[in-house]
């Protein structure tokens, strides 16, 4: 297997990569302003449009994990195709929602396709040197906060005119070019575990297992934190993660390693993670979208306007500061990189409170 010292040459196939993530991302950064508009043309409610958002992050999570280890066996070229497809049929079945009920069912099949991202950083992974490494996954990181804010306004500017369905074609575009993109540009490498088995019974666990515990905090309010519902979902859901637990002991190979997740090298990433995700996409993709544009109790904007004054310049800060941690990681340490992060993560969510 051969290694670059440089991205000379992988013009192409970075650029294909980035169409292929931006399909899936634009779902997350440009629908944000636009929530209120598909509350009000589905006529339901705002904790069901928070529970579209929920699944949406929750498959996103669970994509990842499932997909990434399938791809060791299947290869990461043909799960990025995958990918590239579920993608497209969740945009189309928004596009055409009559109802909520389908568009969460389109909203599952985006968030799935997020393990784009991660095919992609393994694929760079086995390409490039560690220093051309950084420098692509800084471009492929920077597209997690969209286009430098203007998807977010392109989002709101959509929402204000012709609705919100117009961004699900915008994306089913992209992601079209990106499908084409990922078939003619990127490289088919070889598969790291060809002969290993792949754990449906560890995924089946993990998902219903999640999906049960988030839908009932999602929905407690609603339904009643004493009802027959909530409690069902919530205690089916960690009775499925303790079966997670469990079965992963004994499985030939295990979705995730116990030990190592209970390692002190793996689990202060993975919580720093998860309350640093937690924090920020539940603020930027449901918090602040609604407060802003509700004219009872928030500010009462426009789509478009909230979409400049909130949603662009937390986007413009990513684009700049993903490529830039990427260069200076291996200079002066991840370690240090996560924990600036993370104390300008608290400073800012004080502010705001």
């Amino acid at each position: 297997m051969s290694a670059t010292s440089d991205l000379k040459g992988r013009g192409p196939m970075l650029l294909a990569m980035v169409l292929a993530v931006l399909g899936y991302q634009i779902n997350a950064t440009m629908l944000s302003p636009a929530l209120p508009d598909v509350i009000e043309r589905l006529g339901t409610t705002t904790a069901a449009a928070g529970l579209s958002q929920t699944l949406f992050f929750l498959m996103a999570a669970i994509g990842q994990v499932t997909l990434a280890r399938l791809s060791d066996q299947r290869g990461r070229k043909p799960m990025m195709i995958v990918c590239a497809f579920v993608l497209i049929v969740g945009n189309l079945l928004c596009v055409f929602a009559p109802n909520i009920e389908v568009f969460i069912a389109g909203r599952i099949l985006q968030g799935i396709s997020a393990a784009m991202f991660t095919l992609a950083f393994l694929t760079l992974n086995q390409l490039l040197t560690p220093a051309g490494f950084g420098k692509a996954a800084g471009i492929i990181t920077a597209v997690n906060g969209g286009l430098a804010g203007v998807d977010a306004i392109a989002g709101g500017q959509i929402a204000d005119t012709i609705g919100f369905r117009g961004i699900f074609v915008c994306s089913t575009l992209i992601a079209v070019a990106g499908l084409i993109g990922v078939r003619n540009y990127v490289p088919d490498v070889p598969a790291t575990a060809a002969d290993g088995r792949f754990d449906s019974r560890g995924i089946a666990a993990l998902s219903l297992g999640l999906t049960g515990v988030l839908v009932g905090l999602a929905q407690g309010g609603s339904w009643g934190w004493t009802s027959v519902l909530t409690l069902g979902f919530l205690l089916g859901g960690l009775a499925s993660l303790v079966f997670f637990v469990v079965s992963q002991k004994s499985a030939a190979n295990p979705v995730i390693d116990i030990e190592v997740l209970a390692s002190r090298r793996a689990w202060p990433l993975l919580l720093t993670t998860i309350c640093t995700l937690g924090g920020a996409f539940g603020a930027v993709a449901l918090t602040i979208p609604l407060f802003s544009q509700d004219g009872r109790v928030g500010l009462g904007l426009s789509a478009v306007t909230a979409a400049v004054l909130f949603l662009t310049p937390i986007q413009l800060i990513g684009v700049i500061s993903a490529p830039l941690t990427g260069r200076l990681g291996p200079r002066i340490g991840w370690r240090r990189i996560v924990v600036t992060g993370a104390i300008a993560n608290f400073a800012i969510f004080l502010v705001a409170t």
